[in-house]
């Protein structure tokens, strides 16, 4: 008997929790949706793990709390749920993707070229 009320003493030391995260490039990200998922977090609401999307999960109302964590969070963290920390990186995410439209750009054009 007592080894029973022991065991359900101990039943909760194994609970276990699981966030599930996806990462793509930032700049594959509109900056709409980096503020939207901000003011999310920064009220307390959360989305789902695609980055690119603000789909909210769980209850969410704009009249939320404010989050306390905010504050405690290291750079990379802030950086992890779409906050910008200053205009130089601004700038190498504008530089990324106008990198990443000429490939696409040339891309196209070698298709272009093969089809002739």
């Amino acid at each position: 008997e007592k080894e029973k009320e022991k065991e359900k003493e101990n039943e909760w030391d194994l609970i276990r929790l699981v966030s599930y995260v996806c990462m793509i490039p930032r700049a594959k990200c509109s900056q709409e949706i980096l503020e939207e998922r901000v003011k999310l977090w920064k009220k307390g609401g959360g989305t789902s793990h695609w980055p690119d999307k603000v789909v909210i999960s769980g209850l969410y109302s704009p009249e939320m709390y404010d989050n306390p964590l905010y504050s405690t969070l290291s750079r990379r963290q802030r950086l992890l749920i779409g906050c910008l920390e200053d205009k130089e990186e601004e700038e190498d995410i504008k530089k990324q993707k106008e990198k990443e439209e000429e490939a696409k750009e040339k891309e196209k054009e070698k298709e272009k070229e093969e089809e002739e």
